[in-house]
């Protein structure tokens, strides 16, 4: 059974689109059911551009958030007509709380961490690996910097000019 809704496009006016089906399972939990219609966004700048719909889940225990992905296939009568794509739920997880220390030393290094954290709860594998170690290249260099040449200007110096990633300070 299609469903006609309206989405926002890029100059936030209002324009009609078809979505032949919802998603059947919840991205979050996993259980089928009907999920609400939230709202959906897309581009009219786009020819057969995507629309992301938001949907939440029906089942009491977990009234998740997910989007959904329709590719616009055709438009007839000034509706667009759409093809599921898939749906993703974007884990929103508590970070590590770093100790006033080391935020204060190193703030690149915290934030960096925990953006690190963010893209794993999502599944972004190929990133974390790059972003733990200039996580952990920014803490030493901190380190280094605040602590080990602490009364040393020409050395924080030095290790201020070395890029991420080089051997030696």
């Amino acid at each position: 059974m299609p469903y006609t809704h309206q989405f926002s496009d890029d100059d936030g006016q209002s324009k009609k689109f078809r979505i032949e089906r919802y998603p059947t399972k919840c991205a979050v939990c996993g259980e089928t059911g009907q999920p609400d219609f939230i709202t959906a966004v897309g581009s009219s700048r786009l020819p057969n551009g995507p629309i992301y719909t938001a949907f939440r889940c029906p089942i009491t225990e977990c009234r998740g958030l997910y989007v959904g992905f329709y590719q616009t296939r055709s438009t007839s009568g000034g509706i667009s007509n759409t093809t599921f794509n898939t749906v993703k739920a974007f884990q929103f997880i508590q970070t590590l709380e770093f100790p006033p220390n080391i935020k204060q030393a190193s703030p690149t290094a915290c934030e960096i961490y925990q953006q690190a954290q963010i893209a794993e709860a999502n599944g972004l594998h190929q990133i974390i690996g790059p972003a733990y170690r200039k996580s952990l290249e920014f803490l030493i260099k901190d380190f280094l910097i605040t602590y080990k040449f602490s009364s040393d200007p020409d050395k924080q110096d030095q290790v201020r000019r070395k890029i991420p990633g080089q051997r030696h300070f």
